[in-house]
Order: structure tokens, then C-alpha cells, then sequence
């Protein structure tokens, strides 16, 4: 059985104690502690035991004490990249909640924790686990496709406003002096930008890609500044 800890409890973080619950009952899983600023009430920890609590400044005692393996990272942006490299430097590997990172030095601060740990770093992208990516790669690749001048998405939900006041992080651009970047392209759109990036496929030399102000489309274009190497890709593993 998998000794999971789970940070970040309250919003998003109730569908993973649904799932949590769903994989307890098949005998899968453990839930062995709970990260959060606040604790959790134990009806909302029903059919999952009794886990450790914990503040987030204990994250990795948590972790080493529990001898959790999995450690699910469902708490704001700004916190993923410290939380992120305790979980892995305590020996768990990670799963983290999209985006990544606030900032690409962040991300790389993830990555080189999990090359150093040895251990796996999963990002919350749901598509990336459809095979229709690598076979739509595979076809961009053999050429059958013609030549690919831009990857595109789109999007038909909504979000009312309060979905960027739900929180004190939400819709904001940085808090407390730190970088946030929560909007529409790093929160809802994430999915869609993490795609249209593993279509493309990982080129360290591959041009960077450019937004459109009056659209939520990525697209990818030859006049624009080089990525730096592996800034492309959507996981941290």
C-alpha cells in the first residue's frame, strides 16, 4: 500500500481526498499525513483514517516521519517550487499541481531537485497522458503533415469573476513581494499550453512561443527569441 501525504487540503485539494478516498477503499493507498495552514476536520477525512497533521513549515519532518512515497502538491503557486523541493529532498516523489512554477529559474530550482533526488516529479497535466499526443508528434515528425506553422488551442468555458477572487492568490500577478502569475493562461489554459508544447516536441533550439494580445492561442514562430534549453518542457521530470 502507497503512503501518500497530501498538501494543501481545502479548494482543489477536496477532489484529491475524493480520489484519496476512492483508491483507500481498493486497499491502494494510505493517506498518511495532511500539510495545510489550517487543519483539517475529521469529516472531511472520512474513510481515510486519522493521517498526521502538519503546518507547511514541517513538510519534510512529515514526509520522513510517515515515510510517505508520494507527496500530492495541490497548494498556491507561489508556494509549489519551495514545497516541491522539500518533498523531494525528504525522499517523496511529487505530484504537483499545475502550473509548475511562478518563474523559470522556480522551475529549474524543481528540476534540479529531481535529478538530484533521483525521484519523480509529475505535473498535473491530465492530456499529456492521452496517446493521442505522441502519435500527433509522431505525425508532425514524419513530415505527413505538411509544414507546421503554428500550434493552436482553444477554449469554450467560462470563468465568472469570483473564480480570481476565491482566494488571496488568485488572479494575481505576484503577493506578498513574491511572483504568483495566476490568469487565464497559467490557471485554466495551463492544460492547453502544456499540449500545444508536447505536440511541438522538446528542441533546445526551438523559438520561443509567441501570444497573441487579442487571443488565448499559442502559436510558435521562427522570428522569435530562442527558449532556453528545456524551458519547453510541461513536466519537471
Amino acid at each position: 500500500m502507497t503512503r501518500v501525504v497530501l498538501a494543501g487540503a481545502y479548494g482543489h485539494g477536496r477532489s484529491h481526498l475524493d480520489n484519496l478516498r476512492r483508491l483507500t477503499a481498493r486497499g491502494l493507498v494510505e493517506l498518511a499525513g495532511i500539510c495545510d495552514v489550517r487543519p483539517v476536520e475529521a469529516a472531511a477525512l472520512h474513510g481515510l483514517g486519522a493521517p498526521e497533521q502538519a503546518g507547511p513549515g514541517n513538510l519534510a519532518a512529515l514526509v520522513k516521519g510517515t515515510g510517505a512515497e508520494i507527496t500530492i502538491l495541490c497548494t498556491p503557486i507561489n508556494t509549489h517550487a519551495d514545497l516541491a523541493v522539500t518533498a523531494l529532498r525528504a525522499g517523496s516523489h511529487v505530484l504537483l499541481e499545475k502550473p509548475p512554477a511562478a518563474s523559470l529559474a522556480d522551475f529549474e530550482r524543481i528540476v534540479s531537485a529531481q535529478r538530484e533526488s533521483g525521484l519523480g516529479c509529475q505535473v498535473g497535466f491530465q492530456s499529456l497522458g492521452s496517446s493521442a499526443v505522441p502519435a500527433l508528434r509522431e505525425l508532425i515528425a514524419s513530415g505527413e503533415l505538411g509544414d507546421i506553422h503554428g500550434i493552436g488551442v482553444a477554449g469554450a468555458w467560462e470563468r465568472p469573476s469570483d473564480y480570481f477572487t476565491r482566494s488571496p492568490w488568485s488572479g494575481r500577478r505576484r503577493l506578498n513581494g513574491q511572483d504568483v502569475v495566476d490568469g487565464a493562461l497559467t490557471n485554466p489554459f495551463a492544460h492547453a499550453t502544456a499540449t500545444a508544447l508536447a505536440v511541438a516536441g522538446p528542441r533546445s533550439s526551438a523559438p520561443s512561443p509567441r501570444w497573441s494580445s487579442s487571443s488565448s492561442t499559442p502559436t510558435r514562430s521562427r522570428r522569435t527569441t530562442p527558449q532556453p534549453p528545456g524551458s519547453g518542457s510541461p513536466t519537471a521530470g
